[in-house]
């Protein structure tokens, strides 16, 4: 259970009780409760915690829960994405094809020299080029952050 101080209590005509006295030297947290402190070292009563390194909280209404499986430095001082080279599958279905009868040899095809038309649709296709490289795209993941130390009470 924790402690709390009520408005009631703390005005001027309010009886000072054993109990406000209890919980007023205590600062309110029971033994055991655990809190985080923007400081370097645990305050007074507290005692640091080490067991938890470079992760993120999350808040949520759920039950308290541990996830993930990379850490919080390395996650979030990414400036790209991981390298993915395009399989055919996912390219997008299409054809090269040529209607003029010349299929110049930048685009892998040589030149006709019988000047057939080939409007028709019936035109030779050209050779497939590309490396099949890997590329990635720019991100910057880099967000700013407070660093909090995790502490118990004594």
């Amino acid at each position: 259970m924790a402690w709390s101080i009520t408005d009631t209590e703390l005005q001027p005509d309010s009886p000072i009780t054993s109990s406000l006295m209890f919980r007023m030297r205590n600062g309110g947290i029971e033994t055991g409760a655990t809190a985080v402190f923007h400081q370097a070292a645990a305050p007074l009563g507290w005692t640091k915690l080490v067991d938890i390194d470079n992760r993120a909280i999350r808040i949520f209404s759920g039950a308290p829960s541990d996830g993930g499986s990379v850490d919080f430095s390395v996650a979030f001082g990414r400036t790209a994405t991981d390298g993915h080279a395009l399989t055919v599958a996912q390219l997008a279905p299409h054809t090269h094809n040529s209607n003029s009868g010349r299929v110049p040899s930048q685009f892998g095809g040589s030149y006709l020299s019988d000047g057939n038309d080939f409007s028709s649709g019936d035109a030779p296709a050209t050779k497939s080029a590309g490396g099949g490289q890997a590329h990635q795209h720019n991100i910057d993941l880099r967000v700013r952050y407070i660093g909090v130390i995790r502490c118990r009470k004594d």
